[in-house]
């Protein structure tokens, strides 16, 4: 099969950045021709003149359209997944992409369809405003916390909600919650399939004496992850401060929360480049997701189970369909820092509860979130959007 890959990258690379080339690689090992089309929001110039860019562009790109019109033509695709187009691409591809006759996939990783800001929060908490009643609600709420950057999303989800919603023949979410989510404003539940996303099984082989030896000198909780409001960070700090007997060690670049400051035994190591998480994991008795947003799926979770730690996360979004609650891990209300400190507190006294949990945690991601199930089930929306093209 022929398959066009669409993504606008963020300024930095992120876990859904992580997630595009790999389906790129399991797609091309599959024996399927692949071609990307690839635009990154790190080319804009600093200051207004790249906020004025995006802005312009995000809302409709004739250089994107052209190239997508060239690329089309000369690649063929039989099929065409997009996973961003903000800001650079934009939704001026769509018509380029119907007008050929070409089933497109759209994968949605997170709400940014209903949500300008992709986030679904407000105020710290989950809002649906702008779902079902419209995009003013983040111009009115200033989401953004810049009037402009506000205005600006709400166009551009303005524009994108009216050429997409019509369009895209399958919708790919990442859990049941994001499905339903995605019924309940109004999209028919035969254009959405639920796909999960994999990591290598292979990436951590079984139980050796490496890791016994581990398991006695793990040292502190982890979190890893963007340090930003949405992610609970806040939350977990308020529980770290209940436990000054415990250390904690938070990996993340903290450019969304500057100045934030920890206890005496929080630690704030900065972004633990890719190749140094497998040591992080390792001298994390368990990590900790503590969101506050309907959260679809952090690939450090999966990470952290696969390495043979449980998790301890908030009950909300998509952390519910991951994590076993007593067996993976242990699920806590959001924003509960009390809680959280609670659940903490008992992991962290029971290290042998720790391993089992931990053991547990691998298996269920191996099962559950490896290649072939995430090949068979991509296949499986292809088919579907295919199908849905045709009788639509």
């Amino acid at each position: 099969m022929k398959i066009l890959l669409v993504h606008n990258e963020y300024g930095r690379f992120s876990g859904e950045e992580a997630v595009f080339y790999a389906v790129e690689g399991l797609l091309r090992s599959g024996g399927h021709e692949i071609h990307t089309f690839v635009r990154s929001s790190a080319s804009l110039p600093p200051g207004w003149r790249g906020k004025a860019k995006a802005f312009v562009s995000g809302i409709w790109s004739r250089a994107a359209r052209r190239d997508m019109a060239a690329v089309l033509d000369e690649f063929q695709p039989e099929v065409v997944q997009i996973q961003n187009l903000f800001p650079l691409i934009s939704p001026s591809v769509i018509g380029e992409i119907k007008r050929r006759g070409i089933p497109l996939v759209m994968a949605c990783h997170n709400y940014r369809l209903f949500c300008p800001t992709g986030l679904m929060l407000r105020d710290g908490r989950p809002c649906s405003k702008c779902a079902t009643g419209g995009v003013s609600s983040c111009i009115r709420h200033n989401c953004e916390g810049d009037l402009p950057r506000s205005i600006g999303y709400a166009v551009r989800n303005h524009v994108a909600l009216r050429e997409l919603l019509g369009a895209v023949d399958v919708f790919t979410v990442l859990s049941a919650f994001q499905r339903d989510r995605f019924v309940e404003w109004g999209i028919d539940p035969t254009r959405i399939a639920v796909v999960p996303n994999f990591i290598d099984e292979q990436a951590a082989p079984g139980r050796n004496e490496r890791e016994a030896e581990d398991d006695e000198k793990m040292s502190y909780v982890g979190y890893a992850g963007r340090v930003s409001p949405e992610k609970g960070v806040d939350v977990l700090l308020k529980a770290a401060s209940r436990l000054p007997e415990i250390p904690f060690r938070i990996a993340g670049h903290a450019n969304r929360m500057p100045g934030l400051a920890g206890g005496p035994r929080v630690e704030f190591t900065g972004e633990i480049p890719s190749s140094g998480m497998a040591a992080f994991y390792r001298g994390a008795r368990f990590t900790v997701a503590p969101s506050i947003w309907f959260e679809g799926m952090p690939m450090v979770v999966v990470e952290a189970m696969l390495a043979g730690r449980p998790v301890v996360a908030s009950n909300i979004g998509g952390l519910t369909e991951m994590i076993v609650h007593g067996i993976t891990g242990l699920l806590v209300p959001p924003g509960d820092d009390e809680a959280l400190a609670r659940a903490i507190a008992a992991l962290w006294q029971d290290n042998d509860r720790c391993v089992r949990m931990g053991n547990a945690a691998r298996e269920h991601v191996r099962s559950e979130f490896n290649r072939g199930r995430y090949y068979e089930r991509l296949m499986g929306a292809y088919g579907q959007a295919t199908r849905n093209f045709r009788t639509g």
